[in-house]
């Protein structure tokens, strides 16, 4: 799975929660990306630390968006995603 910083792609649907996962066996800092009861993967371990930071710290302030999907390559390359920051609605 690849990760792209924000930009206008945040505008796309649906909704994809971030959710931090500490107790991961593989990576402290995992993070997973999921909507409803599906959790396709993860945030690479190269780009999780600072969102596994700030979730963790209680500021639920991310969303993913699926960006891209190519079924027929690697797996850990079928599915990217652009993380956005959300600001609350006023």
């Amino acid at each position: 799975m690849r990760v792209s910083s924000p930009s206008a792609n945040c505008r796309s649907v649906p909704n994809w929660l971030l959710k931090p996962e500490p107790d991961n066996p593989h990576d402290e800092n995992a993070v997973a990306i999921g909507h409803n009861d599906h959790k396709p993967g993860f945030i690479p371990r190269s780009s999780n630390q600072p969102i596994a930071a700030i979730l963790n710290a209680g500021h639920p302030i991310f969303e993913a968006r699926i960006r891209q999907i190519k079924p027929d390559a690697h797996p850990e390359n079928q599915v990217h995603v652009v993380v956005c920051v959300v600001t609350p609605k006023q």
